[in-house]
């Protein structure tokens, strides 16, 4: 747990020192408002990829353990 901890730290101070999050939030912003898409349009598409990658997470993670994935599915 303390190195999962150290490397989080880590990690956060690197993006503080080289301002990458914020290089990243405005060019994102600027591409984002150069396409022209509306702003609830960019809101749905956020939450629905965040969706996404949960459920796909979810199932892969599902999988590995070995549950089964559905009525009838073999267990292994």
């Amino acid at each position: 747990m303390l190195v999962l901890f150290f490397a989080a730290a880590q990690f956060i101070a690197w993006f503080s020192w080289s301002n990458l999050g914020t290089v990243l939030a405005v060019g994102g912003a600027s591409l984002i408002d150069s396409l022209g898409v509306p702003p609830i349009a960019v809101i749905l598409l956020v939450v629905l990829l965040t969706y996404l990658l949960k459920w796909v997470t979810f199932f892969v993670l599902w999988y590995v353990v070995g549950l089964p994935l559905g009525p009838g599915s073999p267990v292994r």
